[in-house]
């Protein structure tokens, strides 16, 4: 949040959102990305209601959160954690399912209220159709062998505050597979359509 938005928890968010609705603008990082859809659950699971500004990525998006042209911005940590710890950002919360270790005091947004709720973006490792399984097999192992790794750990991981989901294929499928249906579900509700 811009500091000059007289809010300093996800409960005052909601409650000024709702007696100014459309007045707060957030950042986007395009139409349809994580940061865009995060904030239209957020919208969903609280009755509020915010203006979308879209950007070509989220560095300009921040750039203007910072400068006060926009007031909210749902991002990775380690994109804003330094203006954050500079004071030209609030933070209300984190829309992981734990506290993160770094910042312990922080509060999910799920704890503050907003119970179930998670954002987040993931990356993951796909093969075309027809792969032999002894081949993902092997490459499973080997991105497991990586993440596991604890010099990879402190010097990637943590300090750009990723956090592995590495799993076995089937669960990599089902996390697609439920993932497509919640947001597939929010995308259609909130009739999101790219450009």
């Amino acid at each position: 949040m811009h500091p000059s938005l007289p809010v300093r928890t996800l409960t005052e968010l909601v409650e000024y959102a709702k007696q100014h609705p459309g007045a707060i603008n957030y950042g986007t990082f395009g139409i349809g990305s994580s940061g865009h859809l995060n904030i239209i659950l957020l919208e969903g699971m609280t009755g509020s209601k915010f203006t979308p500004v879209h950007y070509r990525g989220a560095a300009p998006a921040i750039t203007d959160l910072i400068g006060g042209h926009i007031q909210m911005i749902i991002v990775s940590i380690g994109l804003i954690a330094q203006p954050w710890q500079a004071g030209q950002l609030n933070v209300l919360g984190f829309g992981s399912s734990e506290r993160l270790v770094q910042y312990p005091d922080m509060p999910t947004l799920s704890e503050s209220g907003l119970a179930g709720y998670e954002a987040g973006s993931w990356y993951g490792l796909a093969a075309p159709k027809g792969t032999p399984p002894e081949v993902i097999a092997k490459l499973n192992a080997q991105t497991r062998e990586i993440f596991n790794d604890p010099a990879f750990q402190a010097k990637f991981l943590a300090p750009n505050f990723i956090f592995s989901i590495v799993s076995a294929p089937e669960a990599f499928a089902e996390r697609i597979r439920s993932g497509s249906a919640k947001w597939g579900k929010i995308i259609r509700d909130a009739n999101v359509k790219a450009e």
